[in-house]
């Protein structure tokens, strides 16, 4: 058995035969998963298709080539799907994390682009881009995979030209030179990519010269790797809509603004280049070194464009700004609580709901809890306390004071804030989740100040 990988190399009579690799392959357990890229679900990109050409028949490839029948067979014989399927991995990292897993595969013949074997059947639009990457000049057939990618970042990197290029990974029985057609590694004295000369009869002319390119017995699949140098210059990937029946590339990735961040010159401050990034997450200010206030600004004024893709990223961008405050600033624990609360918000009142969670979150103060009076100054305390003057007293006594004035003025805001139209459902429960998270909230007995947070009337 001999591992054969598709990436370049100059290797000739040292190549491996790694048996070592086999048993290591078999007993994984001491082996360390890498983790290459965020797989991350988004079950709203499920119809977005990977699908890679994962390698040519009677082309050199490497300095050896595949028999065309043992390439044909790899997709009649259903081998990147059985008995299980194969990994979609980077850089041949075959004890890291993959990337996806083969579902289906096909033949295309290069002289008539007839499509043989699969499952299901290959969409045209598939084998159209194939065509015009020009894939099909060279030897005799491909195979083409079809994979099934969870992760949206590296789906992204497809449509991006992040990754590009792919390499595959298999097992062969044989390898023949295709000189002596002896077996390359016993008997043979010719070394691949070396041009040997052809004699006449009497072997005083050199005809011409042929050169050492040993080809494989039956392959067995392995693994398809993203590389950044194939040996196999048509061996890529591209991303699918199975619904719109489209390859997705940067001319047509504005029509997948409900999936991916488009950013276009229009709304790029800096007058950056368009670039693609996943909306996965937003971490309330950590995007592009925005504070909260300033990310909110930003995702409120998405709100005025009338797409229904606009609209729903301004609720996710929302939702994670009005979680943030209410679990950072207002020390509300309970995730669900939050969410719950924030989804039953129709459009119309998230700004709102947003202001007054900030509102909440800026009103908390640190409020002096006052002494005991005392007289002249004179008089015992407990151990551990300070003794508060008549002047001290005096300070405090007008701090709280105008703290008591600040509740009230901002209790007048709350009622006020409920009376409005279209808001009166649920303003009052953000109001009353803080509330309770405020009554369960823990005051250390032994400082001298006090959390005091604004009442909610």
């Amino acid at each position: 058995m001999y591992l054969i990988r598709d990436i370049e190399d100059i290797q000739k009579k040292n190549e491996i035969n790694d048996s070592n690799f086999f048993d290591s392959f078999l007993d994984s357990s001491s082996s360390k998963a890498k983790k290459i890229a965020d797989n991350s679900i988004n079950m709203s990109a499920n119809h977005l298709v990977v699908y890679s050409l994962v390698t040519t028949s009677d082309k050199e490839i490497n300095i050896r080539m595949y028999p065309d029948s043992h390439v044909r067979d790899m997709a009649k014989d259903k081998k990147w799907t059985t008995p299980y399927p194969k990994p979609l991995m980077l850089n041949h990292d075959i004890y890291g994390e993959p990337m996806g897993r083969f579902s289906d595969s096909w033949y295309v013949n290069h002289s008539d682009l007839e499509v043989e074997y699969g499952d299901s059947e290959l969409p045209q639009a598939v084998l159209d881009e194939f065509v015009s990457r020009k894939s099909f000049g060279d030897g005799s057939g491909s195979v083409i995979g079809q994979i099934k990618v969870p992760s949206l970042d590296v789906k992204r990197k497809i449509i991006d030209g992040t990754y590009w290029t792919t390499s595959q990974g298999a097992i062969s029985d044989s390898l023949t030179c295709n000189i002596c057609n002896k077996s390359y590694w016993n008997g043979c004295s010719h070394m691949r990519g070396t041009n040997y000369p052809n004699m006449s009869e009497d072997g005083s002319t050199v005809l011409s010269y042929t050169k050492c390119v040993p080809f494989t017995g039956s392959l067995d699949a392995v693994e398809d790797s993203i590389v950044q140098r194939p040996a196999n210059d048509t061996s890529s990937l591209i991303v699918f809509d199975s619904k719109a029946k489209k390859v997705i590339n940067l001319t047509n990735v504005k029509d997948y603004e409900n999936i991916f961040n488009i950013v276009s010159d229009e709304n790029e401050q800096n007058g950056k280049e368009q670039q693609i990034t996943t909306d996965n997450t937003i971490e309330s200010g950590k995007v592009e070194g925005l504070s909260d206030e300033e990310l909110a600004n930003l995702n409120l004024n998405k709100k005025n464009d009338s797409s229904e893709v606009k609209k729903m990223y301004f609720r996710d961008s929302a939702k994670e700004v009005f979680m943030f405050n209410a679990k950072q600033k207002l020390s509300v624990k309970d995730d669900s609580v939050i969410s719950a609360l924030f989804d039953g918000l129709k459009d119309e009142e998230i700004e709102v709901a947003l202001k007054v969670v900030k509102a909440l979150a800026d009103c908390e103060k640190v409020v002096p809890e006052i002494p005991a009076a005392t007289k002249d100054g004179e008089g015992t305390t407990e151990k551990g306390t300070e003794q508060a003057t008549t002047e001290d007293q005096t300070e405090n006594s007008s701090l709280k004071k105008d703290f008591e004035e600040l509740q009230t003025k901002f209790g007048q805001l709350v009622d006020a804030i409920k009376n409005i139209d279209g808001v009166n459902n649920h303003i009052p429960n953000i109001l009353s989740v803080i509330d309770e998270n405020n009554k369960v909230t823990s005051t250390n007995k032994n400082s001298r100040f006090k959390i005091a947070s604004c009442e909610v009337r």
